[in-house]
Parts: structure tokens; C-alpha cells; sequence
């Protein structure tokens, strides 16, 4: 009976304690005054009243969860090879089940470049730059903005070289238009990506 007990959800639980109460109530009637009879009845109506609210509120908070489930964005950086070349891009995408405000990135490690900026005010680094230094106010679902970083072989050399043939995790916070938040950690590894074959030529 015990596991039985433990399988309910929360609402079928509350039923099952408001079924008990009815039948102690119907029990011990008969037992007591009238005005035992009267106090017994209105115990199981505030019981009964309780139930209700507490009905209530799963019924609200399954409806949330479901608005929530139907609306909630996500967003993810990713790097992106199907151009076919050896230059590749960081691509901020959309590809949840709705739109995205107040996008902020934190990262495991810079996103570093292979060569050195000649204009000057140009970052060193592409996490250094818009639009991750400053973040996205607003993007829309399935929308995406692709940010040009390097060549795949020379990036992964450096990854190398930095120690980081793991790759860097880049994590995207951001909130839906309701105002719910939440945070996506996407891993970019250019290392990995050098090494598949139909990349290999690639590779400097």
C-alpha cells in the first residue's frame, strides 16, 4: 500500500487524505452528540476547502509548466563549418520554442584568434567583441547571428597551444518575454574538428 501511496502525484494524494477524512467522519458519527456531529462536519468542510486550494494550485502550476515548455527560447553559440572552407564563424542561434531577450555569454576560456589585429580598437579576442561583449537584447526563434573568427587550422593550432584541446565552453544566459530564466552551455572545439577527415586538408 505504501508504494502504491508513494506512486500518486500530489493532487491524486490529496484525494486520497480527503477520502480518508469522509470515511473516519462517517465511522465515528454515530458515536458522538450532535454538536461532536456538528464540529466533525465542519473540520471536513475546511478539509475539504484546503483540498481545493491545494487542487488548485497543482492545476496552475501544470499550466505554467506547460506555457512555459511551449514558449521557452534557447539560445546556444556554435561554430559553424558547412561554408565548405577553411574559414569558419561563431553563430549565436535560436533553436527553442520562442523568443529570447537579455542575452549575456560568460566563457570558459577566450575565443582566441590566430593573428594579431592591425586595426587599431579591433579585440584580441573574438568573446571581446559585439556581440558578446555587450550581449543581445533580443532574438528572435529560429533567428541567428554568425560572427566571422578564423581559419580552422591555424585556430586549432592555437587552441593547442593554449592547452585548451578540449575546447571552450560557452554559456548563453538569457530570459523569455514572460521573464523566466535560463542558462544554455554550449562547447565549441576546433581541435576536434581539425581532426575529422573531411577537414583534415584544412589543417596548417
Amino acid at each position: 500500500m505504501r508504494n502504491i501511496y508513494r506512486s500518486l502525484d500530489p493532487a491524486e494524494r490529496v484525494l486520497v487524505w480527503m477520502a480518508a477524512v469522509a470515511f473516519g467522519v462517517y465511522i465515528f458519527a454515530p458515536r458522538v452528540d450532535a454538536a461532536g456531529i456538528v464540529a466533525g462536519a465542519q473540520v471536513a468542510a475546511a478539509l475539504g476547502t484546503f483540498a481545493l486550494a491545494v487542487l488548485a494550485f497543482y492545476q496552475v502550476s501544470e499550466m505554467r509548466a506547460a506555457r512555459i515548455a511551449q514558449e521557452s527560447p534557447q539560445i546556444i553559440v556554435e561554430a559553424d563549418y558547412s561554408s565548405r572552407s577553411p574559414l569558419i564563424s561563431a553563430v549565436v542561434r535560436n533553436i527553442g520554442k520562442g523568443p529570447a531577450k537579455n542575452i549575456r555569454f560568460a566563457f570558459s576560456a577566450p575565443m582566441y584568434i590566430s593573428w594579431e589585429p592591425i586595426v587599431p580598437g579591433v579585440p584580441s579576442t573574438l568573446d571581446k567583441g559585439p556581440p558578446f561583449k555587450d550581449g543581445i537584447p533580443f532574438l528572435a526563434l529560429g533567428a541567428e547571428i554568425p560572427i566571422a573568427w578564423d581559419n580552422l587550422g591555424e585556430l586549432s593550432r592555437v587552441f593547442r597551444e593554449r592547452g585548451l584541446e578540449g575546447g571552450i565552453t560557452i554559456t548563453s544566459k538569457y530570459e523569455s518575454l514572460g521573464g523566466d530564466y535560463y542558462e544554455t552551455p554550449w562547447t565549441i572545439n576546433p581541435v576536434q574538428a581539425a581532426s575529422i577527415p573531411e577537414f583534415g586538408d584544412w589543417e596548417g
